[in-house]
């Protein structure tokens, strides 16, 4: 039986050469099921994930870029 898996990231540039990358993953699809399925559900789960930390590290960027300017909520 093979597996497959499927990977978004992105990188942040912080400044002075120092980097924040996030990879989300989604790992052993199951290649004797309906691979197209799995791969269209990963898709689904990994954009909603993908949104949701890139703008929590926007935020924390922010933060660390503008510390008097506080949260950005």
């Amino acid at each position: 039986m093979a597996k497959v898996s499927q990977e978004v990231s992105f990188t942040v540039n912080l400044g002075d050469y120092n980097n924040a990358k996030v990879v989300l993953g989604i790992h052993d699809i199951d290649t004797e099921d309906d691979v197209d399925k799995q791969l269209q559900d990963s898709k689904v789960a990994l954009g909603k994930a993908f949104v949701k930390l890139f703008m929590l590290a926007d935020k924390e960027l922010h933060k660390i870029k503008y510390p008097s300017e506080g949260s950005i909520d």
